[in-house]
């Protein structure tokens, strides 16, 4: 049984008991003890020599002396101020929708772009992280401008809502180092982001599918699909004209409920009868797994089914699916050479980088032993 507060002595007694904090030694103190102004201990503290070659030696040795006496730690932020360019960067990622069937997913995709970014940044260099998401408020837009805006070096952005994109498009013009992960609308962004290459993941998905020895295909797709599912639509389309596959599209209606989805998909399987199936989105794919339970269709030997961004999704008794996406960890990493390039250079701009995708296997369709072409 979990204990509350009362039960674990978290009340009065609890706060009785605790150990008082110490005040933090602030700057100003240590220059009030070393009889030299705040800016000449905050110059000082720095270390940086261009800094330290402005003073005598017992003076910066008076000012160290009084810091390491009193415990002062520097504010990181405030020290960055001082220096040619800042140590912080600002990285906007997409809050958590946990009443969403990606929320879970999507935050361990979220993680791999994370950990791609910080593991690229340049040493000493430290993510100010703010979150956006789905109808995000003018005020919201607002707070993360003021991030934008307070001594960061550049920023990072993964899929912005219009609201933001519209100050992120006046930022570049402006000259500040910002780059976009993964827009909603790609064509939009011809400069400044970072993608998949979504016409290689259809024909990628397609190729696997050939592999497989499959002659009827059947793609899923949502009705109000954006640029991203054109295109990887229009690769699927071409490897099939290619191999001599039938192919045909079913359009998922956008806010319909999960069972409605699954029996659309059930019943266009039972009409269709198709040997490999394309699902380019999670809801799809996991409409054709129900699905095929209904239908009693064995995944990998009935079925090939190959999808989209599903490689966490899917665990036992449900077969694992084997899925096209990009590294989201690359993503983060290119986007952070981008950013410190565009640093370095003086410049704001450079041509969006289409990232090549990635094969995770899975049990709905095993990849050949020598791979695809």
């Amino acid at each position: 049984m979990r204990n509350n507060g009362r039960q674990a002595g978290f009340g009065v007694i609890g706060t009785m008991n605790r150990k008082p904090l110490k005040h933090r030694v602030t700057l100003a103190r240590v220059a009030r003890e070393s009889n030299v102004s705040v800016t000449t201990a905050s110059l000082i503290l720095s270390g940086r020599p261009e800094c330290l070659a402005q003073f005598q030696q017992q003076t910066i040795d008076r000012v160290r002396h009084h810091a390491k006496e009193l415990g002062y730690r520097a504010n990181l932020f405030a020290s960055s101020l001082l220096a040619e360019r800042s140590s912080f960067f600002a990285l906007v990622i997409q809050g958590g929708h946990t009443e969403d069937l990606r929320g879970w997913q999507y935050g361990a995709y979220e993680s791999e772009l994370l950990y791609g970014v910080t593991e690229h940044a340049p040493p000493d260099t430290y993510p100010v992280v703010a979150t956006s998401g789905p109808k995000i408020s003018e005020a919201r837009v607002h707070s993360i401008e003021r991030i934008m805006a307070g001594g960061v070096f550049g920023t990072i952005v993964r899929t912005p809502e219009p609201l933001l994109e519209k100050s992120l498009r006046e930022r570049i013009k402006r000259g500040y180092p910002t780059v976009v992960v993964f827009p909603d609308q790609l064509d939009d962004w011809p400069e400044n982001a970072i993608d998949v290459d979504n016409f290689a993941v259809g024909q990628v998905a397609g190729k696997l599918l050939a592999a497989r020895g499959c002659k009827r295909w059947l793609v899923l797709r949502d009705a109000e699909y954006h640029a991203g599912q054109r295109l990887r639509q229009e690769g699927n389309r071409d490897v099939a004209q290619r191999q001599g596959a039938s192919w045909d599209v079913l359009e998922l209606p956008v806010g319909s409920e999960s069972p409605e989805l699954d029996r659309m998909v059930a019943t266009r399987m039972r009409e269709d009868r198709p040997d490999g199936m394309f699902a380019m989105t999670l809801r799809a794919a996991a409409a054709t797994v129900a699905a095929c339970r209904e239908l009693g269709i064995v995944m990998g030997s009935d079925l090939a089914l190959v999808g989209c961004d599903v490689a966490y999704r899917f665990q036992a008794p449900d077969p694992s699916i084997t899925s096209v996406d990009v590294s989201w960890f690359e993503a983060g990493g290119e986007a952070m050479r981008r950013l410190v390039k565009m640093t370095e250079s003086g410049e704001s701009r450079f041509k969006t980088v289409l990232l090549p995708p990635r094969i995770i296997e899975g049990q709905t369709c095993p990849v050949p032993p020598g791979g695809i072409e």
